[in-house]
C-alpha cells in the first residue's frame, strides 16, 4: 500500500473515532466531589476548573504540577469523574492538579482548543509552579486533548499520560522531546490501534515513550486510579 493510501486511512479513522469520542462517557467509578474555581481569560470567557492542592501546600515554594483534562463531554461532572485517577496521589506526592470543564464552545480538542494556552498561562500566573512548566495528561477524550495541548504549546509541558488517548494531528516532532506515557485497555480494540500507530511514530523520532496495554480492561482502567495511580507519577520525568 503507498504511504498516501495509509495516510488517508489514518485520518478517515482519527475522524470516524472523533465522531464517536465526542458522545462517549465515562463510568465515575472513580469520582470525587471536585473543589471548583474559575478563571476569566482574555475575551471574557471563563473557564471552572477543579485544583487539587498537595499536602502541605504554600505558596512560598514551586511545586510540581499536572494539567489533567477530563474524559467525555468534559464538563464538570466528568471532571469530578476523572480527578479520580489522579487527586490522592498528587496530595501524597505534591503536586497540584489542575482540571478545566470545557466552557460552551467545545471540546479541548475541537471548539475550546485555542483557550488551552491562554488558560495555561494564567495558572502560571496565579500559582507557583515548578518551572513554568506542566506534565499534562487525560483519559479518553481526555487524553486526546492532552495531546493536542502538547503539539500547540510544546514549550508548556514536559510530559504527556493519557489512558487511553491519541494525537490527532500526524506531525509529532514538536513533543518528540517529552516523555510519553499511554495505557490502553486490552479490549478497547480502535483505540489501542491508534495508539500503537502513536508509539511506533514516536519511538521513530526518538522519543522516550512507554506503552501498555492493560489485561482485561476496556475504555476505563480503574486500576490505576486511586492508590493505583502510583503507577502514573512514577513514570513522570
Amino acid at each position: 500500500m503507498r504511504h498516501t493510501d495509509r495516510m488517508t486511512k489514518l485520518k478517515r479513522l482519527k475522524r470516524f473515532l472523533a465522531q464517536v469520542i465526542v458522545v462517549a462517557t465515562m463510568t465515575p467509578a472513580a469520582a470525587i466531589s471536585a473543589e471548583f474555581t474559575a478563571i476569566t481569560l482574555p475575551g471574557g470567557i471563563v473557564v471552572e476548573f477543579a485544583v487539587v492542592l498537595p499536602d502541605g501546600y504554600s505558596a512560598d515554594r514551586e511545586w510540581p504540577a499536572v494539567l489533567a483534562f477530563p474524559p467525555g463531554g468534559q464538563n464538570k461532572a466528568m471532571v469530578n469523574s476523572g480527578m479520580g485517577w489522579w487527586e490522592s496521589e498528587a496530595k501524597r506526592r505534591g503536586f497540584l492538579v489542575f482540571s478545566p470543564a470545557a466552557p460552551t464552545s467545545g471540546l479541548f480538542f475541537d471548539g475550546s482548543r485555542d483557550l488551552i494556552g491562554p488558560f495555561a498561562q494564567a495558572l502560571l500566573d496565579q500559582y507557583p509552579i515548578a518551572g513554568g512548566k506542566f506534565h499534562v495528561g487525560g483519559i479518553s477524550n481526555g487524553g486526546i486533548s492532552a495531546f493536542t495541548a502538547a503539539l500547540d504549546h510544546p514549550d508548556l509541558f514536559l510530559s504527556i499520560t493519557v489512558m487511553p488517548g491519541f494525537p490527532r494531528d500526524d506531525d509529532l516532532a514538536p513533543i518528540s522531546h517529552m516523555k510519553i506515557n499511554m495505557f490502553a485497555g486490552e479490549s478497547d480494540t480502535p483505540w489501542v490501534a491508534q495508539m500503537v500507530r502513536t508509539n511506533d511514530a514516536l519511538i521513530a523520532l526518538g522519543a522516550d515513550v512507554f506503552m501498555e496495554v492493560v489485561p482485561g480492561a476496556g475504555h476505563t482502567m480503574p486500576s490505576l486510579a486511586g492508590p493505583g495511580a502510583s503507577r502514573l507519577f512514577d513514570l513522570l520525568p
